[in-house]
């Protein structure tokens, strides 16, 4: 039995392939199936970027929170919520990269309109911002490798 992944002659009930790391199932009926070891649906950058930025979006509802309820004005409570909202959404999202890119990415990028339209509603706050720019960049880089890379 050979890899048909690299080639590799494989010995008899062998689980992996000794060369690229293939793993090999026995199946029911026999025969071998072969599954990838290697998961082609996660996207490590969607995720870094997605936690960096849920916790700048963290920070920056605390944030953003003190500043208006310091100037006296009534929508801190309102862009805490949002911003904290968004941030916990961006965090989902980002683990959700490492399993479902596509769900991941959209729940960053949902997650980035959340803070940028509080962040547009209560005054640019500038790790809100961050956060929206992590998430969103995030989300982008997960919906290209879900959309257009799967394709190739």
């Amino acid at each position: 039995m050979y890899c048909p992944n690299c080639g590799n002659e494989l010995k008899d009930g062998a689980m992996f392939c000794g060369k690229c790391g293939m793993s090999v199932k026995a199946g029911t009926n026999g025969q071998n199936v072969f599954k990838n070891q290697d998961n082609s649906q996660k996207c490590l950058p969607a995720f870094i970027l997605g936690l960096i930025g849920s916790i700048f979006g963290i920070l920056g509802g605390f944030c953003t929170t003190m500043c208006l309820s310091s100037f006296g004005s009534s929508s801190g409570d309102a862009a805490f919520i949002l911003i904290l909202g968004g941030a916990i959404v961006g965090l989902v999202g980002a683990c959700k990269c490492l399993t479902k890119v596509k769900t991941g990415s959209i729940l960053e990028l949902i997650s980035a309109v959340m803070m940028i339209i509080c962040a547009y509603g209560t005054g640019a706050e500038f790790m809100t911002v961050l956060a929206f720019v992590l998430m969103l960049i995030g989300g982008i880089i997960g919906t290209f490798q879900a959309f257009v890379m799967k394709k190739k």
